[in-house]
């Protein structure tokens, strides 16, 4: 097959295929990092997005991605991702057990957002923070945290 031919035929797919380009997109730009990344906190992290802000999207997972990877960074928190998933009464879904031992078939929107926040490559829009909550709710924190921004269905704070 000559060159222009594959050139064609690979633009055609990729506006046959939106979904395409973008894993396309998002597998040549990972394979490129060079921080490896532990199974496990990739679990951990998946496991949270998906619990936490599957409803979002990719931009409600990638907020609160920031959120985990700003606590493991902040000597407030456990310094890895599972402890500070796993901090008790920290996430509401891992306080029961059936959501815990679920096993999550996770999609590549879920884990993209998990590798890149695991290997530094998420842009915090979260203004550093440290807490959220959905909308829907009024925890006791809200009034005394300094609130950062709204994404999607959830509200983030900065603890000061």
């Amino acid at each position: 097959m000559h060159q222009p031919d594959r050139l064609r035929r690979y633009q055609e797919l990729i506006y046959k295929n939106a979904t395409l380009a973008i894993l396309l997109t998002f597998s040549q730009s990972l394979s490129a990092c060079p921080k490896a990344v532990d199974f496990s906190d990739m679990l951990c992290m998946a496991d949270n997005l998906y619990h936490e802000a599957k409803v979002d999207g990719m931009r409600g997972m990638e907020a609160v991605a920031s959120v985990v990877m700003n606590r493991v960074r902040d000597p407030r928190w456990p310094d890895n991702v599972c402890d500070v998933v796993y901090q008790p009464s920290q996430f509401s879904w891992t306080l029961k057990k059936r959501l815990r031992n679920m096993k999550v078939k996770h999609g590549w929107k879920t884990l993209a957002v998990a590798r890149m926040a695991l290997q530094g490559q998420l842009i915090d829009k979260t203004g550093g923070a440290t807490h959220y909550h959905a909308v829907y709710v009024t925890p006791y924190w809200g009034k005394v945290y300094e609130f950062t921004v709204q994404v999607e269905q959830h509200l983030f704070y900065r603890k000061p």
